[in-house]
């Protein structure tokens, strides 16, 4: 598996390239066992430090959500596969508790869809996803199916949705009058499934996986096989800037250079924006803390008391162990990553 694991990471060639290869080393211990590390190497000094960032769209703009450097240095991650594994077991263990009814693998072969760039830039898997080669297809959003059919993009992302998310049963129901052939999966089994998780994280190595990180525990609680799509950054390569965006972007950046962090006095946090910079613990007149296009990418926040999402927006977590877990699971066998 770790062989798997380097070769990925070197064929994708985002954090890791040919020419600038990850190491992937077990570091099997009697406190970890099953433990491995994933090495970036340092990059060359001749070569500007490349920024990490996630960019938003508003005004015909683009701004910066978030932003670091990611540094020239050595950086190496620690993770524990026998945590990852019971971490994996645990999943059906929160559907058994939280569902009942269902029974386990029920969903059958399943499509996750997520947001991110990999599905506007990749091939055409629209008719794909939304052929009856799945038995259900989950979406992160439930707005994916609407930007779908309205944009150039439409053959790229599919509009099949059996399974959509909301943080209530009451939520759940108000979508369904509006969805009639779309279940909705309500907020407990995802907020169970993230308490399991955090209980077992400093274990597992692994990052939360932004928003998409429930919604595939979700999928491997409830089907056969998980498909992955839009999900992970883009780069050219290790020495370029690293972004995340999503595919309905009506603009994507080829970098990280020149652009502002939003906030207050560029007009755009507004609604969700500055119920965002409230929630990392910024305000819309100062901007985003997380947006530092001059620090380094570091810290892990520690869980918060309602939800734990926030420790998901800390650069390290963000910018590197959300997209490392992407690269793991794949080589692990948990899901099968369509980045391509």
């Amino acid at each position: 598996m770790l062989a798997r694991l380097a070769a990925l990471l070197e064929s994708r060639g985002q954090l890791c390239s040919a020419d600038a290869p990850c190491s992937v080393q077990s570091t099997h211990a009697a406190g970890n066992k099953g433990g491995f590390q994933i090495c970036m190497e340092a990059l060359p000094e001749s070569e500007r430090t490349p920024l990490m960032c996630e960019t938003i769209r508003a005004n015909s703009e683009t701004f910066l959500k978030k932003a670091c450097l990611r540094g020239k240095s050595r950086r190496c991650f620690q993770f524990g596969g026998e945590a990852i594994e019971m971490w994996a077991s645990s999943l059906k263990v929160s559907a058994e508790m939280v569902q009942p009814d269902v029974p386990l693998a029920s969903m059958g072969k399943c499509a996750v869809v997520l947001s991110g760039h990999t599905l506007r830039c990749g091939t055409a898997w629209g008719k794909h996803i939304d052929s009856n080669y799945y038995d259900t297809v989950l979406r992160a959003n439930w707005l994916d199916v609407d930007k779908a059919a309205k944009t150039m993009f439409a053959s790229k992302v599919g509009s099949r949705m059996t399974h959509g998310f909301e943080q209530t049963r009451d939520q759940c129901n108000r979508i369904g009058d509006e969805h009639k052939n779309t279940s909705c999966i309500d907020g407990e089994l995802r907020r169970q499934i993230t308490y399991n998780f955090m209980k077992l994280r400093r274990l597992t190595g692994l990052g939360l996986g932004r928003s998409g990180g429930s919604v595939i525990g979700i999928a491997l609680s409830l089907c056969a096989s998980v498909d992955v799509y839009g999900a992970g950054m883009f780069a050219d390569g290790p020495s370029s800037d690293v972004l995340y965006g999503h595919w309905y972007d009506d603009h994507f950046p080829e970098s990280c250079q020149n652009l502002q962090c939003m906030r207050g006095t560029t007009g755009i946090a507004q609604r969700k924006e500055a119920v965002y910079l409230t929630r990392v613990g910024s305000n819309a007149a100062s901007g985003s803390r997380l947006c530092t296009p001059s620090q380094m990418c570091t810290g892990q926040a520690p869980p918060d008391a309602k939800g734990m999402s926030r420790a998901s927006e800390t650069p390290t977590d963000f910018f590197f162990l959300s997209d490392l877990r992407l690269y793991i699971l794949h080589a692990f066998g948990y899901i099968n990553w369509i980045w391509y």
